[in-house]
């Protein structure tokens, strides 16, 4: 049974499920708004403290420093991790898990066919396993890449995408896309391939317009990263700047909330232009999502911009099942900026940017795997 609090967030006030895991998503109360549904914020605290911890040491760099550049969204596809370069070409490269080794390396800088510019985000291709999807946020372009041989490497198919919304990620729902983004009045956008806007989904955000009353400050302060589960189908979004996930099904229908018990330090100004700048003291909640079919592994920071800024980022992974619940507790033993997940996960690649770029694969705990 839950019982339940109340507690202050920002302007408003909440009713918190306190238990291990999270709210009841039957409990759930929506309301039209317009363009789509609106829902109740339905949260529950989230305490790590108690669930099992383990180190991730003694990883395997993937390349040398000539192999990367400014690496990005990454994917692992059976036995073949894809990492994007989110500035200059080789736009992709392809590496073999089980080898631990580079075999591969594509992707032409530009706007035409087959060409790409800033690489947001990779998705499994629900049809193909030997290929993913990659999002291209400056040319607004969906392109399906084998990255399996034969073949590692061709473009097979493209489609553009234009949302009226301002979408970073995104997943396939059928023949919708569910995306998120900067969004300003709501959490998560469906929209048809083309872009157009079939429905919004809001659920009461971490900066309301009372806390925050520019529009374009707070489209920047509610900006989240995203998980897909692959199969089953689920979305579980992190916030940057609040200590804070939501859990929705793979339709965009929201579930619940988990709100954490460390209490960030927030501390901004909003600039005559209306866009927010963070002071350098302002802590960091996630910077990373990931889902497989089992778990969401969550990056968290818990750390000052100026930190991260100056070359300290994250070590701490946060494994959750997709009912909210805890399940372990990971330390890796340097920073990371991502993270990617093996479909059986057995397998953490990490993306490291400070002080040198690089890729490196760790393996597991076996528990996380016999779930």
């Amino acid at each position: 049974m839950l019982s339940t609090t109340w507690r202050a967030v920002g302007s408003f006030t909440l009713c918190v499920a306190v238990a291990c895991g999270a709210g009841d998503a039957g409990h759930v109360r929506s309301h039209p708004i317009e363009g789509g549904i609106g829902y109740s914020l339905n949260a529950a605290e989230l305490h790590f403290a108690e669930v099992p911890a383990e180190s991730l040491t003694h990883g395997v760099a993937l390349g040398d420093t000539s192999t990367w550049s400014f690496p990005g969204p990454s994917r692992i596809v059976g036995r073949w991790l894809v990492v994007a370069d989110q500035r200059v070409a080789p736009h992709f490269t392809v590496a073999d898990l089980a080898r631990d080794s580079i075999v591969a390396q594509f992707g032409d800088h530009g706007h035409g066919p087959g060409e790409f510019m800033s690489i947001t985000w990779i998705l499994p291709d629900p049809s193909d396993a030997a290929s993913v999807w990659a999002f291209d946020q400056m040319n607004r372009r969906f392109s399906r890449i084998r990255i399996a041989p034969p073949r590692t490497g061709s473009v097979e198919e493209e489609f553009v995408y234009q949302p009226q919304e301002n979408v970073f990620f995104s997943a396939f729902e059928g023949d919708t896309i569910i995306g998120t983004g900067a969004l300003l009045d709501a959490t998560l956008v469906v929209t048809d391939r083309t872009g157009h806007l079939l429905r919004r989904i809001a659920v009461e955000p971490p900066f309301t317009k009372v806390t925050l009353a520019s529009s374009l400050a707070r489209r920047m302060a509610n900006s989240p990263v995203m998980a897909v589960r692959p199969v089953v189908g689920g979305i579980a979004l992190g916030y940057y700047r609040a200590s804070r996930l939501d859990f929705f099904d793979g339709s965009g229908a929201y579930r619940r909330t988990l709100l954490d018990d460390v209490v960030l330090t927030r501390k901004y100004d909003v600039v005559p232009t209306g866009q927010i700048r963070w002071s350098p003291e302002s802590e960091m909640a996630y910077l990373s999502l990931y889902g497989t079919e089992l778990h969401v592994y969550a990056l968290f920071c818990g750390c000052a911009r100026e930190a991260y800024m100056e070359g300290a980022p994250p070590r701490a992974v946060r494994v959750l099942d997709w009912a909210g619940r805890p399940v372990m507790r990971l330390a890796v033993d340097r920073g990371l900026s991502s993270l990617a997940v093996s479909e059986d996960d057995r397998t953490l690649v990490g993306i490291t940017r400070n002080p040198m770029p690089g890729v490196i694969r760790w393996r597991l705990p076996a528990a996380l795997a016999e779930r």
